[in-house]
């Protein structure tokens, strides 16, 4: 199975401002979660919203808490990227799952509230989604609270070959930052 990533800065109408989250998570650094209503999800394609946990930030304990919960060293220090007015950190992501062919699912996240240069598909040959294909052939899955995602072995059900759950997942103007 491969795993495409794709991280294309794509804009759309902008979002509302976002729903106060949850209480902070136990493990991971992750500052996103869904809300059922806001996912489509159709026999190819899963894509929906993803909505920002303000609780990390507000408290400013967020990385002591990440650091507790993992007892783990986060590979990349969040509370050290620089953000100010020409990198905040992206409020509504929105993400996509589609199914091209039977061995490769299109994985992307993008603001959903800024409009942004995106290269021209025609450029670099991607794929799309196929009609006839499935995100089940991949055994994909997500998780609301934080958001995760798992690629399963459709073969294996115990074989998991992909799994972002209680992983970091930040995503700036200009960084992001999503462990496998």
């Amino acid at each position: 199975m491969i795993v495409g990533l794709v991280v294309a800065n794509k804009g759309s109408d902008p979002a509302p401002a976002p729903k106060p989250g949850p209480e902070p998570v136990d493990a991971g650094y992750n500052l996103y979660y869904l809300d059922d209503a806001d996912v489509i999800t159709t026999k190819n394609l899963v894509s929906g919203v993803l909505s920002f946990n303000t609780s990390y930030i507000d408290d400013g304990k967020f990385l002591e808490k990440a650091r507790k919960a993992t007892n783990k060293t986060i590979a990349i220090e969040p509370k050290q990227i620089p953000i100010g007015v020409n990198n905040q950190y992206i409020k509504n992501v929105k993400f996509e799952f589609s199914q091209v062919d039977y061995k490769v699912t299109k994985v992307m996240f993008t603001d959903n509230s800024t409009s942004r240069f995106s290269i021209p598909t025609d450029v670099v040959g991607a794929m799309g989604a196929n009609a006839q294909m499935s995100t089940n052939m991949a055994g994909f899955s997500y998780k609301n609270k934080p958001f995760g995602f798992e690629f399963r072995s459709t073969r294996e059900a115990d074989v998991i070959n992909v799994d972002t759950t209680n992983s970091d997942f930040i995503m700036t103007d200009k960084f992001m930052q999503l462990d496998l």
